[in-house]
């Protein structure tokens, strides 16, 4: 899934990682082999998030950051495709929040922004 500012910084300060810009030239690449997504580099390799399937207990719409590729060589400059592996669960808001923001180059419109500011403190670091 494609996410939203809020949601991407949300992202980025639960889990070590660093998000492959959408306009990057290897995107339209990554989105023939894995489908639309925000990507997600990290030292294990590429990531992409997806919603669970259950509510979680605490009423929450969980979201896991989701392994779908690993490096191929030392230098990380080649991704090999595997199978999907759920990498740990990060907080990007409620299911609403995947709606895209009413601006999208207006950061300041996004309603949900830091909606996971909360939970950040306590989150483990993946």
């Amino acid at each position: 899934m494609r996410l939203s500012n809020a949601q991407v910084r949300d992202v980025l300060n639960q889990t070590e990682a660093r998000v492959v810009p959408q306009d990057h030239p290897v995107v339209p690449q990554l989105e023939q082999v894995f489908g639309l997504h925000t990507f997600f580099l990290k030292r294990e390799g590429l990531h992409v998030i997806e919603r669970g399937e259950l509510p979680s207990p605490e009423g929450e719409d969980p979201a896991f950051l989701v392994k779908v590729a690993g490096w191929a060589d030392e230098a990380h400059t080649n991704l090999v495709p595997q199978r999907a592996e759920v990498a740990g669960a990060v907080d990007i808001g409620p299911e609403i929040a995947d709606l895209p923001a009413v601006d999208p180059e207006g950061e300041e419109q996004d309603p949900l922004a830091g909606h996971g500011e909360v939970k950040k403190r306590g989150a483990r670091r993946h």
